[in-house]
């Protein structure tokens, strides 16, 4: 059994109101998370997603289940980090973890150039959707290199490569709608008319989210967090659906339905510290410093 994809559905669980919205955050088909949860509740001879409630949820049996997968895929990455040093060959694999909508644009390119350079090496790419998560697995050397938000940690190396923008989705049903355009220019006014929306967010382990409810603090602005996902996508998916405004990155609009009606506020790039970089852990192997140096030209030279 796959113990990490388990633990991923039953950890998305507690966000989503159907299996449907679970599978569509983690970029799986509904069948399958529904076969996956029936398999392990037949393994287990316990019921662990109770899907007659809308929203649905876990069982107690469920929760306990999910508490004991995070122990296991914890205690698995530290024995992992334990063996790495008598690995065999183990320069020859270079697993590096990233944010699932950036993947189509600029990884692809990127990992071209990696193949002709190290040739004789295997890389793994592995979606991430937390800064937080992100932190972990280098800690437990999970991943060896990290393409995502900037990680300020005393025993990482974290290189800059651009600041991302964060955009308002906006609704048809919301007040604030203008019909016959999509994007609508940032103002003060439109920050202060938000005040009290409902909000679809992201969990509350995203870094992401960490920034965009301090910066609402600041702005004396409150929103009311109706529900909570852990994917850029899933969160506009539902926002244009009429659920409630949301606040993504602008790398995700390629991937909405262009049918629906919505409007976007890019908030300006000084307003939000978003930068992206090349992190490592500073004891990685001068392979892995070798391979992130290239990830790092290579992108710097494809957004030139």
């Amino acid at each position: 059994m796959n113990y990490q994809l388990l633990y991923q559905i039953l950890s998305t669980i507690d966000p989503s109101r159907t299996i449907s919205q679970v599978a569509n955050q983690l970029y799986l088909s509904q069948p399958y998370i529904s076969q996956v949860i029936s398999k392990s509740e037949k393994k287990y001879q316990v019921k662990i997603v109770n899907r007659s409630s809308l929203p649905i949820e876990l069982t107690e049996a469920g929760k306990q289940l999910l508490e004991d997968l995070e122990r296991l895929i914890n205690d698995q990455a530290i024995l992992q980090q334990n063996l790495s040093p008598y690995q065999l060959d183990s320069g020859n694999n270079i697993r590096i973890g990233i944010t699932p909508i950036w993947i189509s644009n600029l990884v692809s390119p990127v990992l071209k150039e990696l193949q002709q350079e190290f040739p004789k090496t295997n890389f793994e790419i592995r979606q991430i959707f937390t800064s937080n998560e992100s932190k972990k697995m280098l800690e437990t050397r999970s991943i060896d290199i990290f393409w995502g938000s900037m990680l300020y940690i005393d025993h990482f190396i974290s290189r800059p490569l651009y600041r991302s923008q964060a955009c308002i989705i906006i609704p048809k049903n919301h007040p604030l709608y203008k019909s016959g355009v999509q994007e609508l220019p940032f103002s003060q006014k439109i920050v202060t008319a938000l005040n009290h929306s409902k909000m679809i967010s992201l969990t509350k382990n995203s870094v992401f989210q960490s920034i965009i409810d301090h910066y609402f603090e600041d702005e004396k602005i409150s929103l009311n967090k109706t529900m909570e996902v852990n994917s850029y996508i899933g969160a506009a998916s539902l926002a244009i659906q009429g659920l409630g405004i949301s606040i993504v990155l602008t790398d995700v609009l390629p991937y909405l339905d262009k049918t629906q009606e919505f409007n976007i506020v890019k908030i300006p790039k000084s307003a939000l510290n978003l930068d992206v970089g090349i992190s490592i852990h500073k004891d990685s192997s001068e392979k892995v410093k070798k391979v992130a140096e290239r990830i790092y030209s290579t992108i710097c030279r494809k957004l030139r």
